[in-house]
């Protein structure tokens, strides 16, 4: 990760559960998600 070496910074990885305010924000962890899930199982 490019942060890794910097201390205080960490990643985090959200669901949609944990994006709630906005429409286009929940569209586009769930666009992530789906990506990543069509990776796992190709």
């Amino acid at each position: 990760s490019l942060f890794k070496r910097i201390k205080g910074i960490e990643t985090v990885y959200l669901t949609q559960r944990d994006v709630v305010r906005h429409r286009i924000v929940r569209e586009i962890v769930k666009a992530y998600e789906n990506h990543e899930e069509k990776i796992k199982n190709s």
